[in-house]
């Protein structure tokens, strides 16, 4: 069951590092969420300038759709792939809270959809804009998805990427995800991945 998004929302900066993060519901010691929030900037790197992750805004949703697109074609474009472009509706997640960017200036760095399901983060897409890739972004945005799971006292972050996308299986297993399970979807198989947060 998806979770409605906090209202309140606070500026937070590391350095060059700022997040906009959502604290109304928060019941925590000071100590314990400075220490969150350090695993959340964890992926910063200092060479991107100015740098946060937010709330999807309907400004960024050409961006997304662009970098959506793209991600994909050179597996879709491999004829033994049995890959399908992902069902994604960004102005749908970012009307109901469930989008967010990681922002370098005024560039997408990358996103991240997901939604809580239970005691489950349900991590549903997440893509990094090529120049941008092997800096950290996509950390930052697993990041963000543990912090706000353990806010919420869930139990793990699951996710199901197509077998064929081996780069990204093989990033989520160093990430400390383990395979539970292979499922069959309309000709396509999907490897399912967990994490536990505690």
């Amino acid at each position: 069951m998806d979770t409605e998004q906090p209202q309140s929302v606070v500026a937070l900066t590391f350095g060059a590092f700022s997040l906009n993060y959502p604290f109304g519901f928060l019941g925590l010691s000071g100590g314990h969420v400075i220490s969150l929030l350090a695993r959340m900037a964890f992926g910063w790197a200092p060479e991107l300038g100015e740098t946060m992750i937010r709330p999807a805004r309907e400004s960024d949703l050409q961006q997304i759709r662009f970098l959506a697109q793209t991600s994909f074609r050179a597996y879709l474009a491999r004829e033994d792939a049995k890959i399908k472009q992902p069902d994604m509706d960004p102005r749908q997640l970012q009307q109901e809270g469930r989008l967010f960017v990681y922002m370098i200036d005024a560039a997408l760095g990358g996103y991240i959809a997901f939604h809580q399901d239970g005691m489950d983060m349900h991590v549903e897409h997440l893509a990094v804009t090529p120049r941008f890739r092997s800096r950290g972004i996509g950390r930052a945005l697993l990041n963000y998805v543990d912090t706000l799971g353990l806010l919420r006292k869930c139990l793990r972050v699951v996710l199901h990427p197509n077998v064929v996308l081996f780069q990204n299986i093989a990033f989520y297993r160093s990430r400390g995800y383990t395979e539970i399970d292979r499922r069959l979807v309309e000709g396509h198989e999907y490897v399912y991945l967990e994490r536990y947060l505690r």
